[in-house]
């Protein structure tokens, strides 16, 4: 029972990673899907969506660093969902510093730019880039 609910959530996941567009970092679809192939599918492609937030200053609008986030919740959530399963600690980090920096920039919300935030925004974004790295090396990622 339980591999089949694994089977299920990382259908599921995949699912939710190609319609996310994650520049094909999903599998297809097929009958025998490794869980753990789907964790570190999932893993790469929130590092691919990272990029987006590499270069941020305090002069960036908020409003594109909250697009790109809003992508970045899809993939972030696909993870939390095949996680469910796994319960893997490394995953458990990484969302946990993931939801530090969703609070975070929530707490600027009001903000046209980043402005001052940008430092701390910064501190959030390497951390999860951290736990992204760690995740892929506890998980065995290529």
């Amino acid at each position: 029972m339980r591999v089949y609910r694994a089977k299920i959530m990382v259908l599921m996941v995949t699912l939710l990673l190609v319609l996310a567009a994650c520049d094909g970092a999903a599998a297809p679809l097929g009958g025998d899907v490794n869980p753990q192939a789907a964790l570190c599918q999932s893993v790469a492609a929130v590092r691919s969506a990272m990029v987006q937030l590499s270069d941020i200053n305090p002069n960036t609008p908020l409003s594109e660093v909250t697009a790109a986030k809003s992508r970045l919740d899809t993939l972030v959530e696909a993870l939390r969902a095949a996680n469910g399963v796994l319960q893997r600690p490394a995953i458990n980090d990484l969302l946990t510093t993931y939801d530090n920096f969703s609070t975070q920039l929530n707490s600027v919300a009001t903000q046209e730019t980043l402005g001052t935030a940008v430092d701390g925004l910064r501190q959030n974004l390497s951390a999860v880039n951290t736990a992204l790295d760690q995740a892929k090396t506890t998980l065995g990622c290529p």
